[in-house]
């Protein structure tokens, strides 16, 4: 089942070509963490290598054996060269030298598969960003939106961008972290966000005013 946030750089669903791989910055929500799929361009500029249309062909239909695969797009699929690269990823952590990489980019799925074993070594879903971040506001105490805001830049980078910061004090009711989903559109990078800084996605509480022109609200605990 093929899948693989973003440095400014559209994603091609018919084999794009290298750099589409190795530029793309993406983020791999996996368990219940989330870590940069491809770091930086230098970490694996010379590891990844797009695979012929036969050989991807033979390839998916070997995978498809072995879980369904979304049937709307072509996927991205490249193959682990030099693991030694990769070896500072948690989701590679199990992955070696000849193991295709396939990223669904419209699913939102990452699969590493070992074809000469017909294993799948990996799967985990991803978040993409191809031409801009989310924005978000953070409200809640100093202290509180702190911790959320070091946690936002340290695993999700520039491809969330907390644009303002409202200290208050939330409302008593709120056990967790709340990322609100001001627009109602996405939903799935709310999920995301909230599991990675240990929160909930949820409506917006009441007394509790929405921000315009943003993303997402998250009420620091």
């Amino acid at each position: 089942m093929p899948n693989a946030n973003k440095l400014n750089l559209n994603v091609s669903e018919k084999r794009p070509p290298i750099l589409a791989i190795v530029l793309v910055l993406v983020i791999v929500g996996l368990s219940a963490t989330s870590f940069y799929f491809y770091k930086q361009y230098t970490t694996i500029k010379d590891n990844p290598q797009v695979l012929g249309q036969q050989a991807s062909d033979t390839l998916l239909k070997s995978l498809g054996k072995l879980m369904v695969l979304p049937t709307d797009e072509t996927p991205t699929i490249a193959e682990v060269l030099d693991k030694e690269k990769l070896k500072d990823q948690a989701f590679f952590s199990d992955s070696q030298n000849g193991d295709k990489i396939i990223i669904y980019t419209k699913a939102q799925k990452a699969i590493i598969f070992r074809e000469k074993d017909n294993l799948i070594v990996n799967v985990g879903p991803i978040l993409i960003n191809n031409t801009s971040q989310v924005s978000v506001v953070l409200q809640g105490t100093k202290e509180a939106m702190a911790a959320v805001a070091t946690t936002i830049a340290s695993e999700l980078g520039t491809s969330v961008n907390v644009t303002n910061k409202i200290e208050a004090k939330n409302p008593t009711t709120l056990k967790k972290n709340l990322v609100v989903d001001i627009k109602g559109t996405k939903s799935d990078a709310a999920s995301r966000i909230a599991t990675t800084i240990g929160g909930e996605t949820g409506s917006l509480p009441a007394g509790v005013t929405a921000p315009a022109d943003v993303d997402f609200l998250i009420l620091s605990k």
